[in-house]
């Protein structure tokens, strides 16, 4: 599964520069935006439930699970068909300050892609079909990076929304098609009396996890929107560049997590020597891409992306630390999902959502400097995925009294 979760990160990285020369800053901020509010609805749309997918020891406890987060997707989808719909009545200059102006319209099928695919991905981990997932990252790949470069040449508007668009669909309908293939009698079992069993036993997800998720989503996108449209580009750059090669393999890591620590903590309550092993593992790995980051940012950017993107080598040097922290803490954090600690999850989500508002506020009103709002937001999420990875240590060692 790693190898391929490579290859669909290696193919947007490698034509980076490229893209780079075909879209200025201004319509990465843009891209940006529509991301950052496509995906914080989509973490809503679920309901959070596809966590739940890996519980139930039968199989077709999960699939009315299943049944509830593909229920839930649409009728959020729906609010948002709704919201375009208002938009397009809405005075002409505040759709303009909305930023992604009339890709407003792209939102709605974007949340039923993503939010899809996202919990299509806990069912085919639950039957433990890498290979499937690893394939439809690499057409998801593929597809964005040829539209991408084709909308870039053609000078076609919106060019970095659609083919995302364009890359979720194929993926999404990829996983969709063999879960329906391989797994029809059972999902043809999905009933709503176990539906509505299953989500009102698994209603914590909902209560403190869904909260959690978007405070999450939320805070880490929030440079987008206290930066101008130029340094949001540049920062989302930085994201989707430096942050890839990290997250394809502490991605792969989670998924194998996921599946391991769940079963060890269901047969012992503990699951320390799978997230000690892992955690030092992803360290070292991480480290040297951190280190070349944080001492040759600058030029390394200007010399693969050019010029004009200097100043986004800067921010990828202020972040190293961060992604460092980020590559190790993620995969560990699911650790609040197995022994089912949501409510402090959440608790911490929101202070630190908090703490990041006033870091970013400080760094664009008080010091009136991009760089150092970028700078006091990587510190502020270092704290954070070192508290996150500490819990995670505590949490593996033992049970933990679970949430009601």
């Amino acid at each position: 599964m790693i190898t391929g979760t490579l290859a669909a990160q290696a193919i947007p990285i490698l034509i980076s520069p490229v893209l780079t020369r075909l879209y200025a800053p201004a319509e990465w901020g843009i891209y940006a935006t529509f991301m950052f509010v496509a995906a914080t609805v989509a973490a809503f749309a679920s309901g959070n439930y596809q966590y739940a997918i890996m519980l139930p020891e039968e199989e077709q406890g999960a699939a009315n699970v299943l049944g509830v987060c593909l229920g839930t997707t649409a009728g959020v989808s729906a609010l948002c068909l709704l919201f375009a719909l208002g938009v397009s009545f809405a005075p002409p200059d505040l759709v303009a300050g909305l930023r992604i102006g009339d890709w407003v319209w792209l939102l709605p099928p974007m949340v039923l892609l993503q939010s899809g695919f996202e919990t299509l991905n806990y069912w085919i981990l639950r039957k433990q079909r890498f290979a499937l997932l690893s394939t439809s990252r690499v057409l998801r790949a593929v597809m964005m990076a040829g539209a991408n470069l084709l909308f870039g040449y053609a000078s076609v508007p919106g060019g970095l929304i659609v083919s995302s668009l364009l890359g979720q669909l194929v993926a999404t309908g990829a996983l969709a098609w063999q879960v329906v293939r391989e797994d029809r009698a059972i999902l043809g079992g999905i009933e709503r009396a176990g539906m509505r069993e299953l989500a009102h036993r698994h209603r914590h997800f909902p209560l403190y996890a869904l909260p959690a998720e978007l405070v999450s989503t939320g805070a880490m996108q929030l440079p987008v929107l206290f930066l101008d449209a130029t340094s949001a580009g540049l920062f989302a750059f930085v994201q989707n560049v430096v942050n890839a090669p990290l997250t394809v393999v502490s991605g792969a890591v989670l998924d194998s997590f996921k599946d391991r620590a769940s079963r060890d903590y269901r047969e012992t309550g503990r699951f320390r020597e799978i997230l000690t092993k892992l955690g030092g593992a992803l360290f070292l790995l991480g480290l040297p891409g951190a280190a070349l980051l944080f001492f040759a940012g600058p030029a390394l950017f200007a010399f693969v992306f050019g010029e004009e993107w200097r100043l986004g080598g800067e921010y990828a040097s202020i972040l190293a630390l961060m992604f460092l922290a980020k590559f190790v803490a993620n995969p560990l954090s699911y650790s609040y999902y197995i022994v089912e600690r949501q409510r402090e999850n959440l608790v911490l989500h929101a202070i630190f959502a908090g703490l990041t508002a006033a870091a970013l506020g400080a760094g664009v009103y008080g010091l009136e400097s991009a760089s150092a709002a970028v700078a006091l937001y990587s510190a502020t999420y270092v704290v954070k995925y070192a508290l996150y990875a500490g819990r995670a240590y505590v949490f593996s060692g033992g049970a933990p009294q679970r949430a009601s």
